[in-house]
């Protein structure tokens, strides 16, 4: 009985990789337009928010961050990993 158990387990595992693994290909597909390291706009523009709440969100610590000179920049990939675990 116990080894039921482990095969549910495994094929719920198995079946919540796969959705993620889709999730991330269809965001991927969807920002293909972006370039590598989004600006804080591209975010904003991404997500459909307003400017203060994307600075929030940029800030929060949720993302690494690159500074180029006076300018922030968030790795694509970063936020596409940030939006396939916030739907999980």
């Amino acid at each position: 009985m116990s080894e039921v158990k482990m095969e549910h387990s495994t094929e719920s595992t198995e079946s919540a990789n796969t959705y993620e693994q889709e999730l991330e290909l269809i965001l991927e597909k969807s920002m293909k337009e972006y370039p590598p390291l989004l600006s804080v706009k591209d975010v904003q523009s991404i997500l459909q928010l307003g400017e203060n709440n994307t600075y929030k969100l940029v800030k929060s610590g949720e993302f690494k961050l690159f500074q180029i000179g006076k300018h922030l920049r968030i790795a694509k990939a970063e936020l596409i990993l940030y939006l396939v675990k916030m739907n999980k």
